[in-house]
């Protein structure tokens, strides 16, 4: 469908991030590569476009590329709260986690009901070790959620029994999670082999 539409000059630009964006969720990131440089060379201005660039080069750790392609995106746009979001998700893989933040509480400010925005704020303040500010502004509908979340977090800051803690709280409150939390519970504990071993009590004297 979107090979049709590209020879029409009106949206061809359009059509090639959308087949594009297609090609990169089948996997094929060098095929979406060379149409993305296409249309970005017909409409530079496409915001879309530098967001799926950007993508791409997350996904081959080309940190570099991935930060000119949302500057390129940001600058096209300044309020795009999803180009925002996907520069603070880049930034999380780079392990720039405050930065990651910055952009996150930007896309909010942009879009406040945006969930991948909210959901990765709580990831970015968890990995740098800020668990109760993580959940500032949860409610209890998303708490199962959000406590998974955070729960990563932990995980990967090493923080375990905190994070089999969340984990299990997850469960508990909503079974929408069971599968997502008890997965993340059981390669912590496989991670983390003292979660498992039996207390050791104090010796008599």
């Amino acid at each position: 469908a979107f090979q049709k539409l590209e020879a029409d000059a009106a949206v061809a630009a359009r059509a090639k991030v959308g087949r594009s964006i297609a090609l990169l969720n089948a996997g094929h990131p060098n095929q979406a590569d060379t149409l993305l440089t296409e249309a970005l060379a017909l409409d530079p201005s496409m915001v879309r476009g530098w967001s799926a660039r950007g993508v791409l080069a997350d996904r081959r750790g080309d940190w570099k590329s991935a930060e000119a392609s949302y500057a390129q995106g940001l600058a096209a746009d300044p309020k795009s709260a999803t180009l925002l979001n996907n520069r603070g998700y880049s930034r999380l893989l780079q392990g720039r986690n405050p930065e990651a933040e910055a952009d996150f509480m930007a896309a909010l400010a942009i879009q406040p009901g945006m969930e991948a925005a909210a959901t990765n704020l709580r990831l970015a303040r968890g990995l740098q070790g800020r668990y109760a500010e993580a959940f500032d502004g949860a409610t209890r509908e998303d708490l199962a959620r959000d406590l998974n979340t955070v729960g990563v977090a932990a995980m990967l800051r090493g923080d375990h029994r905190l994070a089999e803690s969340y984990f299990s709280r997850a469960i508990e409150m909503n079974t929408k999670f069971d599968k997502t939390a008890t997965a993340n519970l059981a390669y912590l504990k496989h991670v983390a082999p003292e979660l498992t071993e039996p207390a050791r009590t104090a010796p008599s004297k």
